[in-house]
């Protein structure tokens, strides 16, 4: 196939160091670079995963704190509707009772032409 004799030194040594230097250098590299873009995938494949995970903790905590901020409008609302009815409750019991005592005072008097 080749004929080393007829070559010389500086051939021979430049054909070794080419076999022995760049071709596994080469080998190397190529590996190397199977390697990064393997890593490329997985990497790219579990930040998808974290992303999708992050979302779905982030959906989760604000549904609960938006049910939790919903409840607690809810019971304030409420408490604030109690304190109204309360409140309305007591002016008409007070209407009431004056109506009560002109009614009373009324009832008291001696109904005359002249009172009507």
């Amino acid at each position: 196939m080749f004929n080393f004799k007829n070559y010389s030194i500086r051939v021979k040594l430049l054909i070794v160091f080419i076999i022995f230097k760049i071709i596994p250098l080469l080998v190397l590299a190529t590996i190397g670079i199977s390697s990064f873009y393997a890593l490329e995938g997985l990497l790219y494949k579990n930040s998808q995963k974290i992303i999708h995970k992050s979302q779905e903790s982030i959906s989760k905590v604000a549904n609960i704190a938006i049910n939790d901020s919903v409840k607690a409008l809810n019971k304030k609302s409420q408490e604030a509707l109690e304190r109204e009815t309360v409140s309305i409750a007591n002016r008409v019991a007070n209407f009431l009772k004056r109506r009560d005592k002109d009614l009373l005072l009324l009832s008291k008097t001696k109904i005359t032409k002249r009172v009507l």
